[in-house]
């Protein structure tokens, strides 16, 4: 995108003429304006390295323990659980689908979902189905920005973020507060973003449209 090429120029040191403006061949395929949305949200974080191992062959395996402890698992944990959002969605007749990074897979079991409206989503999803989109860096968010659906940005371990631990690196391109949604670092303030869109009929804010 255009975007992207200025951004590799300005700040990676490609040459202009070796990239090639041509947009996301991705979205040649998606309909924006025909796609047609079910009264679902999708929550897809992606992963941490510092909640995941490595073998000296350098495959990964969970450790689960650690995870469990962790802020990010106890504040998306708490989320999911929370009688709050069972409520909103209940009231709305809503349904929320989880959705895991493939490297945390092994993790899904530990959350223990009893709700019949929160889900573990399958491996490969229709992204075009959900009318609103929760996430943290994860690039996935910008097929909703294309879509035009709601995003709202969960990020519970934003210090550890911050301090280079969750991926090796403290910063974005496009840093999140100036993304597409509003920035919630723990469960209390990701309800009061849920809720706000269910009363507004899950409509973007305008600043973000």
């Amino acid at each position: 995108t255009t975007f992207e090429v200025k951004n590799m120029t300005e700040n990676y040191g490609f040459r202009d003429r070796d990239l090639i403006p041509a947009g996301m061949p991705r979205y040649d395929f998606m309909d924006a304006d025909a796609a047609k949305s079910e009264k679902k949200i999708l929550f897809a974080p992606t992963w941490r390295k510092y909640l995941i191992g490595v073998d000296s062959s350098g495959s990964f395996f969970a450790t689960p323990d650690k995870f469990m402890n962790s802020v990010f698992f106890k504040e998306t944990y708490g989320f999911l659980h929370s009688a709050e959002l069972e409520e909103c969605l209940e009231k709305n007749d809503w349904y929320l689908d989880f959705k895991l990074h493939p490297i945390f897979a092994d993790y899904a079991s530990l959350y223990n979902l009893k709700s019949k409206r929160i889900r573990i989503a399958e491996k490969s999803v229709d992204e075009k189905s959900y009318k609103v989109f929760i996430t943290d860096f994860s690039s996935f968010c910008f097929d909703f920005v294309y879509l035009n659906r709601p995003i709202v940005y969960f990020v519970p371990d934003y210090e550890q973020f911050r301090a280079g631990i969750t991926h090796g690196y403290n910063q974005l391109d496009l840093p999140l507060e100036e993304g597409f949604g509003d920035v919630n670092e723990n469960c209390s303030q990701l309800l009061d973003s849920i809720e706000y869109l269910a009363e507004n009929d899950f409509v973007p804010k305008s600043v973000y449209s």
